[in-house]
C-alpha cells in the first residue's frame, strides 16, 4: 500500500497544528513586547528631555525669556542627529504656541491612535521655574525605529518558536516510529507466508464469502505481477539474442526502465536486467559544492544586514536575526523534503538550489530588510530540502564512506565561508552575492545530472532514524555550543572589526579542527565523551583568554571535539537538531554580545563537561 497519502495527511495536519501554534504563540508575544517596547522608548526620549529641561531651565532663572533663546533649532537638531531612536522635538509655550522645532513634526497628544505602529511614541515634560511652568518640551521617538525593532523581536521570537516546536515534533514522530516499527515488521513478514504459501492457495479455495473472495482476488494480483517480471524479463533476453530494429529496441528499453522504477526490487531479483552504471558526478563533490555556496553567504550576512534600513540596530542582533531565520528555514526544509516522490528528487533539487540562488539575488538587487530577511527564509528552506535529496539519495554511499561526511563539513564550517569571506573582500558584498549566485546555479545543474543518473533509494527505515536517539543530548549540546561559539568569534567580529578578513584566521582553524578529528583520529566509542569535554575545554579557553591567536586555538580545539562527537549518518533528526541548537546557539550568543557578558557563556559548558565525564566513565562493550 502506498504510505504517502497517509504521510501527506500526517504533515499537513501537523503544518495546520504547528501554524495554529505558532500564530498563537506570536500573537502572545507581540502583546508582550509592544508595552515593553513602549515603554523602553518612553524611557529613553524622557531621559533625553529631562537633561536639555536643565538647560531651559537654567537660561530662563538667568533672566532670559523662553521665546527669546537664540540656537535652540539647532541643538535640537544635534540632539536628534545623536540619538537615531528620536524622530522630533518640540518646545511649546504655557498657550499651546510652538516656539521651536526639529525634526518630523510630531502629532497632537491624543491623536493618531495608541499602537506604536501608528504613530510615534511621545513624551511630553513640562519646563518649570521656581514650581511654575514656562513651557512644555515634547519628544517623539522614529516610528521606523519602533517598526523595525518590533518586528526584530518578533522574527527571533517566532524563529526560536518554529525551531522549537520542529524538534519536538521530530522527536515525538521517531519514538512513535520506533514503537510500530517491530509489530509492523513482524505483520508483514507473517502476511507474506500466508500469501506465499500453500496455507494461501487452501484458504482461498475454502473460505466463503467476501473474504474469500479478496484471497483469490489478492492472489490474483500477485501472480499478474509475477507474470509481468516475467514478461519483463523475456524482452530483456529478446533485445539481447534478437535482432530488432532500433525502434522497437527503444519502446522496450524504455519498458524496461519504467519496470525498474515501478518495481525496484527487479533489478536485484532478475540479473538479467542489470545495466551498465552510468559514469555520474560524484555525490561527495555535490555535496561539497552545495554546502560551499550555502555556507559562503554567512560571512555576508552581517554586513548586508548593516547596509539596510535598520539603523540604530547593535551589530549583534543585525548578525543574529538573518542567520537565525536561515537555520529555522534548513529545519523546514528537511520537514517538507519527505513529502517529495524519489522519482522527482533531481527536479526538486534543481529548483530549490535555482530558488537559493534568486534568494541572493533579490537580496543583492534590493535595499529592504523586510526582503532580506525573507530572502533568508526562503534560501534556508531551499537548501534544506536539497541537503535532504542528497542525503537521501547518497545514503548507501554515506553509510559505506564516512570521508563524505568530512567533505561535507569542511564545506559547511570552513572552506565556504573562507571564500566568502575573501570574495566579499575583494569585489564587495553585492557582486559576492552575484557571483555565489551564479556558482549556485552551476551547483544546481551539476547536482541534479547527478540525481538523475542515481539509482532510486527509498526513504532510510525507522529503525536508522532511531538509532541515534540514545545520543540525542550529546549532539544538541553540542549544537548550541557551535552556534553562540561561531557566532562571537565569526560574524560579531567580522562587522565589528570592519573588515570580513578577520574571521578568516577562525574559519580555517574551526576546518583544520575537523579535518584532524575526521582523518587523524581514530574511532572508538568514547569519541563522543572527548568531543564534549573538547568542546567545553575550547569555550573556557575562548571566554576567559580573548586574545586573537588564543581565539584561533580554541577553535581548532573545537572542530576537533566537534568532529570527534559528530555521528557519520546524517539522518534528518540530528539534521533538525543541530539547527534547532544552532539556532539557540545564536540567541544566546547575540543576546551575550548585547549585554557585553561573554562571561555567560561559561554556564553551557557545564552540561557538556557533566555528559561528556559521564560518557568517558561509562564501561564500553567488549569486542568479540
Amino acid at each position: 500500500m502506498d504510505k504517502q497519502p497517509f504521510s501527506l495527511r500526517l504533515t499537513l495536519l501537523s503544518g495546520l497544528l504547528l501554524l495554529i501554534a505558532t500564530g498563537a504563540l506570536l500573537w502572545a508575544a507581540n502583546r508582550t513586547v509592544t508595552p515593553l517596547l513602549v515603554a523602553e522608548m518612553q524611557k529613553n526620549s524622557t531621559a533625553v528631555g529631562r537633561s536639555l529641561i536643565k538647560q531651559f531651565s537654567s537660561a530662563v532663572t538667568a533672566g532670559i525669556p523662553l521665546h527669546k533663546l537664540a540656537g535652540v533649532t539647532d541643538m535640537l537638531g544635534e540632539v536628534l542627529d545623536d540619538n537615531p531612536s528620536l524622530s522630533g522635538m518640540e518646545v511649546i509655550d504655557p498657550a499651546g504656541k510652538l516656539l521651536f522645532s526639529a525634526g518630523t513634526r510630531l502629532p497632537a497628544d491624543g491623536q493618531g491612535g495608541f499602537s506604536p505602529l501608528t504613530h510615534p511614541v511621545i513624551s511630553t515634560l513640562p519646563i518649570q521655574v521656581n514650581g511654575s511652568k514656562v513651557g512644555t518640551l515634547r519628544v517623539g521617538s522614529d516610528l521606523s525605529f519602533t517598526v523595525d525593532r518590533l518586528w526584530l523581536y518578533l522574527a527571533a521570537t517566532l524563529g526560536i518558536i518554529v525551531a522549537s516546536l520542529l524538534l519536538i515534533f521530530e522527536v515525538v514522530r521517531l519514538i512513535l516510529a520506533r514503537a510500530i516499527d517491530a509489530p509492523s515488521h513482524q505483520l508483514g513478514t507473517a502476511l507474506q507466508h500466508v500469501l506465499e504459501g500453500d496455507f494461501s492457495t487452501v484458504l482461498a479455495a475454502n473460505v466463503p464469502g467476501t473474504m474469500g473472495r479478496a484471497i483469490r482476488r489478492l492472489n490474483t494480483n500477485l501472480r499478474t505481477v509475477a507474470d509481468r517480471f516475467e514478461r519483463f524479463a523475456a524482452s530483456a533476453n529478446a533485445i539481447r539474442g534478437l535482432d530488432l530494429d532500433a525502434a522497437s529496441a527503444d519502446r522496450l528499453s524504455h519498458m524496461l526502465e519504467d519496470a525498474k522504477t515501478r518495481f525496484p526490487t527487479l533489478a536485484t531479483d532478475h540479473r538479467s536486467l542489470a545495466t551498465p552504471s552510468i559514469v555520474r558526478p560524484d555525490g561527495r563533490w555535490v555535496m561539497l559544492m552545495l554546502t560551499i555556496v550555502s555556507e559562503a553567504v554567512r560571512p555576508l550576512v552581517p554586513f548586508v544586514g548593516s547596509d539596510r534600513v535598520l539603523g540604530g540596530l547593535e551589530p549583534s542582533l543585525l548578525a543574529a536575526v538573518p542567520l537565525g531565520l536561515a537555520l529555522v528555514g534548513i529545519g523546514l526544509g528537511t520537514v517538507v523534503a519527505p513529502l517529495v516522490r524519489p522519482q522527482r528528487a533531481a527536479l526538486v533539487f534543481l529548483v530549490s538550489v535555482l530558488l537559493f540562488a534568486l534568494s541572493l539575488v533579490a537580496t543583492a538587487a534590493t535595499h529592504s530588510a523586510v526582503v532580506f530577511w525573507a530572502s533568508r527564509l526562503i534560501g534556508g528552506i531551499a537548501i534544506g530540502i536539497a541537503w535532504r535529496m542528497l542525503t537521501v539519495r547518497y545514503r548507501t554511499d554515506i553509510q559505506a564512506d564516512k570521508n563524505i561526511i568530512l567533505v561535507a563539513g569542511l564545506g559547511f564550517q570552513a572552506v565556504g565561508p573562507v571564500i566568502g569571506a575573501v570574495l566579499g573582500e575583494g569585489l564587495g558584498t553585492n557582486p559576492a552575492l552575484w557571483l555565489i549566485a551564479v556558482a549556485a546555479s552551476l551547483c544546481a545543474v551539476y547536482g541534479w545530472n547527478s540525481l538523475r543518473t542515481t539509482a532510486l533509494v527509498a526513504e532510510a527505515p525507522a529503525s536508522d532514524e532511531i538509532s541515534t536517539l540514545p545520543s540525542l543530548w550529546g549532539p544538541a549540546t553540542l549544537a548550541v555550543i557551535a552556534g553562540a561559539l561561531l557566532f562571537q568569534a565569526l560574524p560579531v567580529l567580522g562587522l565589528s572589526s570592519g573588515t570580513l578578513l578577520a574571521s578568516v584566521p577562525h574559519f580555517v582553524a574551526f576546518g583544520l579542527g575537523l579535518l584532524i578529528s575526521a582523518s587523524v583520529l581514530p574511532n572508538s566509542g568514547r569519541r563522543l565523551g572527548a568531543g564534549l569535554l573538547l568542546a567545553t575545554l575550547a569555550l573556557a579557553v575562548f571566554v576567559l583568554l580573548p586574545d586573537v591567536l588564543i581565539c584561533a586555538a580554541a577553535l581548532l580545539l573545537f572542530g576537533i571535539g566537534w568532529g570527534m562527537a559528530r555521528p557519520v549518518r546524517p539522518v534528518a533528526g540530528l539534521l533538525l537538531i543541530d539547527m534547532a541548537g544552532g539556532l539557540i546557539g545564536v540567541s544566546l550568543g547575540a543576546l551575550v554580545a548585547s549585554a557585553n557578558n561573554p562571561l555567560a557563556l561559561l554556564l553551557l559548558g557545564v552540561p557538556a563537561l557533566v555528559m561528556g565525564l559521564g560518557r568517558l566513565a561509562r564501561p564500553q562493550p567488549v569486542a568479540r
